[in-house]
């Protein structure tokens, strides 16, 4: 899996391909494009010199903080519990001893997710099952796609992860891996992260340890469970470790889209049996193994178009579409904040009110303070929403801009207009353009000269038929129907 997504990187960023960030500012330093990984809280270039474990720690209280903080406004006391336990826990040693083993039967159906929006693509392809399903779910947030009466258990509950000495020859291997390969490969500097001593304490204290206790629960979890099948929302995190244990005990997986694909996909291979993708224009940029493993599936999604509520106010409302900051490959969290930050000072002082719509994966307070922080206050013509149900939101937009959702169907359905930000994976900017799906810009200033183009002219409302397939799930054959 480290060579597929090595090799996917090196497709997509290297050969002299151009990064395109939003403020110029950034783009004097294209380097930096290279200082985060997996939205890891640092920059590599600012914290090499400090590698004392303070600022870890810092990095550490600030998040839970954070966390603690968004709890309670939200009145939701049991996060103030789960989301520390999940960061202090970080290997599911405690949990493992303090919940109850599950009890399961072996065979049938199991659905495994990572994330809420993962379990709820999941369940619409469980109605179209009959029979008994199961699910495991290796995070607290995930359970909030779950519904009454499913039967389902935490990752931790099957087993408990091998001690550290147990896995200290892999790491070793794995360090002996890293040592061997290229300082850079066709443009991209592998050299950033395999000779910075922040990045490789990160990997080899924090993030591979917990890989492999996980890997050691999921042996746990399918060696008991014996599942005839196994269907999963994604190939990447979590989700990828699991498809690859189920692969070597020879155990069926169905992979099914949960939302706009991911920018590995197009150059990387497909390692489930079989994958579901919801419309023809995103089986035509799957390339290698997933060509042939593919297929062309709604599993009951409906886009309905939805009727603008006019504000008594009378100012047009652009709505800002989030995806968690943390998780934005290759760049930095507080390059995100600080840039959508000017990006909604600069809609306000030209007339229109923002609505920031975030991500389930998100958390409201560093977006709060960072618009605070730009604006010099609270304004009230800045609203967010995170559960509000997605037809109340498209009800009051009149125009859209997203770093990668796939609610820009939903957009064009209703002709709402799309802008798309430089983070928007450039793998999909080309064919997105081509049709007038999305417009892109490159700039502050070009968003909103953009808006005030778009807004002028009358809606235009288009076909999702390429996106999202008229032809039903039923029929498919599934693996199983028992």
């Amino acid at each position: 899996m480290i060579g597929d997504i090595h090799k996917a990187l090196v497709q997509r960023y290297g050969g002299g391909s151009q990064v395109v960030f939003l403020t110029e500012s950034e783009s004097q330093n294209a380097f930096s494009v290279f200082n985060s990984w997996r939205g890891a809280p640092f920059r590599i270039s600012v914290l090499e010199k400090s590698q004392g474990g303070i600022w870890r720690k810092a990095r550490r209280i600030r998040a839970l903080a954070n966390v603690v903080h968004e709890a309670k406004q939200e009145s939701d006391w049991a996060k103030i519990i789960s989301a520390p336990l999940e960061v202090v826990d970080d290997r599911y040693k405690l949990r493992s001893a303090i919940w109850p083993e599950a009890s399961v039967k072996k065979g049938g159906r199991w659905f495994y997710g990572s994330f809420v929006n993962s379990i709820r693509i999941l369940h619409r392809y469980l109605a179209n099952f009959k029979g008994e399903s199961s699910w495991v779910i290796n995070r607290f947030p995930a359970a909030r796609g779950l519904k009454p009466g499913d039967h389902w258990h935490y990752l931790w509950q099957f087993g408990k992860p091998a001690p550290r000495v147990d896995h200290e020859r892999f790491l070793q291997e794995a360090r002996k891996y890293l040592g061997t390969l290229p300082s850079e490969t066709n443009g991209f500097p592998m050299g950033v992260f395999t000779t910075s001593s922040v990045f490789m304490s990160y990997f080899f204290k924090r993030l591979l340890p917990l890989v492999l206790a996980e890997a050691d629960l999921m042996h746990a979890f399918l060696e008991r469970s014996s599942p005839q099948e196994l269907w999963v929302a994604n190939q990447w995190g979590s989700e990828g470790g699991l498809v690859q244990v189920a692969r070597k005990l020879g155990i069926p997986v169905t992979q099914v889209q949960h939302g706009a694909l991911h920018r590995y996909y197009p150059v990387a291979s497909i390692h489930t049996n079989r994958f579901f993708v919801w419309g023809q224009f995103w089986k035509d940029r799957l390339k290698g193994s997933g060509e042939g493993k593919a297929e062309v599936f709604n599993p009951g999604l409906d886009v309905l178009p939805v009727e603008r509520k006019r504000q008594s106010a009378g100012k047009k409302q652009i709505t800002v579409l989030t995806t968690p900051i943390h998780e934005i490959m290759f760049w930095h969290p507080d390059t995100i904040l600080r840039e959508v930050s000017a990006l909604v000072k600069d809609l306000l002082n030209n007339g229109y009110a923002v609505l920031m719509r975030l991500h389930p994966g998100d958390q409201i307070t560093p977006w709060r303070r960072a618009l605070e922080a730009a604006t010099g206050s609270s304004s009230p013509e800045v609203r967010f929403s995170k559960e509000e149900p997605l037809a109340s939101i498209l009800q009051e937009t009149d125009l859209a801009i997203m770093f990668f959702s796939t609610v820009f169907i939903n957009c064009i359905a209703s002709g709402i207009p799309v802008i798309g930000l430089g983070w928007y994976p450039h793998i999909w900017q080309g064919p997105l353009k081509q049709s007038g799906v999305v417009h892109f810009a490159s700039s502050v200033a070009e968003v909103v000269e953009f808006a005030n183009r778009l807004l002028q002219q009358p809606r235009n409302i288009m076909g999702t038929e390429q996106f999202l397939a008229t032809r039903s799930f039923e029929s498919s054959v599934p693996i199983s129907q028992s």
